[in-house]
């Protein structure tokens, strides 16, 4: 059956389908129409879980398909991690990584591609992936010394690591935790506070101490101070609110201190639209990342992060602009179709874009090897397929035997950012994950919904 361009079109804007015709099939763009096709500028940067997202990546496979998903040219970025490859407009470009202790891979795709662009890959936010069998996943890798000094009158102090936290009653003022290859960063950043009965009393953190420490934290002594979150114009469907405040570490780690009631999250209902949360907090990390969470029955949170000051004492959400809510049991996902679909409470609310990500495992003599595929979609997709990749992928793609996975999906609105094209210009890294850009002061605000 032959696909004329204006479908194809229609299909790279709100959803991605397979048109059923062998992978390797050639692909004559002159039976749909003219030829509109053009090149893109390419960059490959970090996106596994052990590379910065900073840092070229050489000798990436790169995939540009057809929006009916049908391969249209191929090809690989340099030792400097540059290319430039073919894009049909409305179609796609996915990168391969290749991950080095496995046969698994990590694929990063843009949908609604265009000719002339400039688009960057990686991941800020990659996902840790288990090394196969006779491995052992997760070794661990040490144990950590954490020191510090019992503030006075305290009978408590908590412990936050990268790996672990730890509750240490007074007078004992060490304790050690180990650290695994999923949750380490070196060089090691430390939260201490100190309890009173049931409050905080003190804060302080140790930043940049190469493993394995040890960790000494000298006195948490910062006194906690009061916030105050005002949050306005939000939906009648929104029942229940919580504000949070955390702190940023290392420029993009996030310490949730909420371990003790009332400290630095408040919690309850809205009333009119409106909440008011009030609570204690520290000056700590380089800054602070504010978390609005809304609730609404039957759909996935909406959140707002903000990015802040870490000596901030307010903060003030006013009508932001939400995007659609992804419904909580509206997702569903074909292994043998290698696509997944989902219920948004609104296909023209405004948003940036649509983020989704499968994973999934294949049995390869006995071993099993995960992969993720990551999606960066235009807004009001509500459904996805996985494009058609050269044969020599076809060992490590979905079947139906081992399942696939979904792994998030979310709805994403940046106030700064104007529209998909420039969502896309942001680069994965970013798109795929824009709280983390927010984390490391880059970004302002985002808003999403999902997971």
């Amino acid at each position: 059956m032959r696909i004329f361009l204006a479908s194809l079109l229609l299909a790279g804007c709100g959803s991605v389908k397979d048109s059923g015709a062998p992978v390797d099939a050639p692909v004559d763009v002159n039976t749909v129409d003219a030829d509109t096709s053009g090149n893109a500028t390419v960059s490959t940067k970090g996106a596994l879980f052990s590379q910065s997202f900073t840092a070229t990546v050489p000798d990436v496979d790169l995939i540009s398909n057809l929006p009916n998903n049908m391969v249209f040219a191929t090809g690989k970025s340099d030792a400097g991690g540059a290319a430039s490859i073919k894009v049909f407009p409305g179609g796609s470009l996915t990168a391969a990584y290749k991950h080095p202790s496995d046969m698994g891979f990590d694929f990063v795709t843009f949908v609604g591609v265009k000719p002339g662009e400039t688009l960057e890959f990686g991941n800020r936010n990659p996902i840790f992936t288990c090394p196969p069998a006779p491995a052992v996943c997760n070794p661990l890798l040490g144990a950590v010394t954490y020191n510090w000094s019992v503030q006075g009158g305290s009978n408590r102090t908590f412990v936050l690591g990268s790996c672990a936290s730890a509750s240490v009653d007074a007078p004992t003022a060490t304790v050690a935790r180990d650290e695994f290859p999923s949750c380490a960063h070196n060089p090691l950043d430390t939260i201490f506070l100190a309890i009173t009965g049931t409050a905080v009393t003190g804060c302080t953190t140790r930043q940049n101490v190469a493993f394995p420490g040890p960790v000494s934290g000298g006195t948490p002594a910062s006194a906690p101070f009061a916030v105050t979150a005002n949050i306005t114009g939000m939906p009648a469907e929104v029942t229940s609110v919580s504000t949070q405040f955390s702190a940023v570490i290392d420029n993009q780690f996030e310490r949730n201190v909420n371990v003790v009631t009332g400290f630095a999250r408040a919690n309850g209902t809205s009333s009119g639209g409106a909440f008011t949360g009030n609570f204690q907090y520290c000056n700590i990390g380089e800054r602070t990342a504010a978390t609005l969470q809304m609730n609404r029955p039957g759909f996935i949170n909406m959140r707002v992060v903000d990015s802040l000051p870490s000596s901030a004492a307010s903060w003030t959400v006013a009508s932001p602009q939400l995007p659609p809510f992804v419904e909580n049991n509206g997702i569903l996902v074909s292994p043998t179709q290698r696509r997944a679909e989902w219920v948004l409470s609104s296909t023209t609310a405004t948003h940036d874009a649509v983020l989704m990500t499968f994973s999934w495992s294949v049995n390869i003599g006995g071993v099993f090897h995960q992969s993720f595929w990551y999606f960066i979609l235009p807004p009001g997709t509500n459904e996805v397929t996985m494009p058609k990749l050269p044969a020599t992928f076809d060992p490590i793609m979905p079947q139906s035997e081992f399942g696939l996975g979904f792994q998030n999906i979310r709805t994403v609105e940046i106030p700064t950012v104007s529209g998909y094209d420039a969502y896309r210009a942001q680069g994965a890294a970013t798109a795929l994950c824009p709280e983390c850009a927010v984390r490391a002061g880059d970004i302002q605000r985002v808003i999403f919904s999902g997971f």
